[in-house]
């Protein structure tokens, strides 16, 4: 999964780190949804509904946002 990086301050380790926040390729789900000739559609759906529009400090592992683990 392609993911973005940035340096930025967090609230957990009180300091600034490195956070990585992953993205969905939609490029390859669309094409694995001409493929399959639609049925990949509801797995790009699922795929895109639940991943984290949150970046995760490298350091702590705390994520800021909806979904916290």
């Amino acid at each position: 999964m392609p993911s973005d990086q940035a340096v930025v301050y967090c609230k957990n380790c009180k300091k600034i780190t490195l956070h990585i926040k992953k993205r969905v390729n939609h490029i390859l789900h669309l094409l694995l949804s001409i493929i399959t000739f639609g049925v990949w559609l509801f797995i790009w759906l699922l795929i895109a509904l639940f991943t984290s529009d949150a970046a995760q400090c490298s350091k702590c592992g705390y994520k800021e946002g909806f979904f916290r683990n």
